[in-house]
């Protein structure tokens, strides 16, 4: 399937992934990607999708609270260690399955169990709301393709993404949110889902489900510093990527010496250790 005009659409995850867009389109994976460097994100599309264990549980958690996603197949292992355990992972792979063995499959039911007892992330998903669109439109400004797929679209407008996690507590997920860029992908979503509909958002909020018992789950909305930094990331990054393109150089950090030096607190810490 070949998508030629903007708009939000029904399409299976393997579909999406492939890009239906003739000629490519920009994601907010590449767009975290060009951020570390442009050579990262040559490397990244210049390589093959590596299927990870660790987004296994994810995608059964997400199939189980959304009801849609990739079928699951659970796996008579104890681990993958055998040949046999392995070839089964990469069968199941392959025919566009989950595998999971069943040590696993059991914490995947509970943290499910979690979203759905929870008094305020349950009801973001249980109305009448959109599981797994994805959402094509052309960036004004550089002229590209960006694409998004959205967890959960509410019949209000709120763009909802839930992300399994090892801490959901709200200083360690302040900290995943930085590192890996979450203000990004909040502020590429509702970017890309104005072009493709006309209309803004009401807003975005993660739920988080913490992968181990007791699976505690918890609810955040992204505040205006957050989308205003996203905002500012996903300008860079689309505009450096259509230098990119342009040029057909992609190179990584400038040659320069760093300065490099601990933070205050570690100094403020010794200092205070050697009184």
């Amino acid at each position: 399937m070949s998508i030629t005009e903007p708009g939000i659409y029904d399409l299976p995850e393997l579909e999406y992934h492939a890009d239906p867009i003739p000629g490519g389109s920009f994601s907010s994976t590449m767009a975290k990607q060009i951020l570390k460097s442009p050579a990262h994100l040559r490397h990244y599309l210049d390589s093959p999708r590596v299927e990870k264990k660790e987004f296994d549980f994810g995608h059964i958690v997400h199939g189980g609270v959304l009801g849609v996603g990739l079928d699951v197949e659970v796996l008579d292992f104890d681990d993958y260690r055998t040949k046999a355990a392995r070839e089964a992972r990469d069968r199941a792979y392959a025919a566009g399955r989950v595998p999971i063995i069943e040590r696993d499959y059991e914490p995947a039911r509970d943290a499910i169990e979690a979203v759905k007892a929870h008094p305020i992330a349950w009801p973001l998903f249980a109305g009448d709301g959109l599981p797994e669109r994805s959402a094509f439109a052309v960036d004004p400004s550089a002229g590209l393709w960006l694409r998004g797929r959205f967890d959960w679209i509410t019949p209000s407008g709120i763009l909802v993404d839930l992300k399994t996690t090892t801490d959901g507590a709200p200083f360690a997920f302040d900290s995943d949110a930085r590192k890996l860029r979450y203000y990004l992908q909040a502020a590429f979503y509702m970017h890309v889902y104005q072009l493709a509909t006309g209309d803004e958002p009401r807003g975005f909020m993660f739920v988080t489900v913490e992968k181990s018992a007791p699976h505690l789950v918890d609810a955040y909305q992204v505040g205006r510093a957050g989308l205003e930094l996203g905002a500012m990331q996903t300008r860079r990054a689309i505009d450096t990527y259509k230098r990119c393109l342009d040029s057909g150089e992609w190179p990584g950090r400038p040659a320069v010496i760093n300065e490099l030096n601990p933070p205050l607190w570690a100094i403020t810490e010794e200092e205070d250790l050697s009184l």
